[in-house]
């Protein structure tokens, strides 16, 4: 997608900001790929530490208090990741993010958190390959599943403390528990 969109830059762009004959040079192309990959890998890696915020200690970061809420961790994701000219009001940055997003960045942190305190050390799957694969099942789940990822989210950080917060619960909801979920919500009058 990103190729995509800088293919269909003028050549004035192309000329100004690209490896000299991209995107016709197989070298330049090449370059181009590499660079946006290592630019992923950054930002992936910003976010990781931004959802283990209070989580985990890394890079001279100590825990300083309980795991952010999800609002407050929507916040902090985009004061570090978005591309502002200038700073927003927390207001107008809760505001735009809409219920979709709020439940990925919850389900993000759950899967994070969940890989690092439950994952076997032996498992040869990356942090990013694993959260891809249940980001691929997330989106033929159900209302359920989301309404679950949400009510986990705010049960689990919601003003507590990582130390509080048994390893055991650091998980995303399996299929068991969206199926009773479903049954109950069936049964509810």
């Amino acid at each position: 997608m990103l190729q995509a969109h800088l293919d269909s830059q003028t050549n004035a762009f192309h000329r100004d900001y690209l490896p000299a004959g991209y995107p016709h040079d197989t070298q330049a192309q090449v370059s181009v790929v590499r660079f946006m990959r290592l630019l992923l890998k950054h930002e992936r890696g910003l976010l990781r530490n931004l959802l283990l915020t209070n989580f985990r200690e890394f890079n001279q970061r100590v825990i300083s208090g309980p795991v952010p809420r999800l609002g407050d961790l929507v916040v902090a994701i985009d004061c570090a990741m978005g591309s502002h000219n200038q700073l927003c009001p927390v207001t107008n940055i809760q505001a735009a993010c809409d219920g979709t997003t709020r439940i990925r960045i919850a389900f993000l942190r759950l899967a994070v958190v969940d890989y690092l305190v439950n994952r076997d050390a032996a498992d040869p799957m990356a942090v990013w390959a694993t959260i891809d694969y249940h980001l691929e099942h997330v989106r033929n789940q159900s209302e359920v599943f989301a309404t679950l990822v949400i009510e986990k989210d705010r049960s689990l950080f919601q003003n507590r403390h990582i130390d509080d917060i048994p390893n055991a619960e650091l998980r995303v909801p399996d299929d068991v528990e969206v199926h009773r979920k479903m049954a109950r919500v069936a049964r509810a009058p």
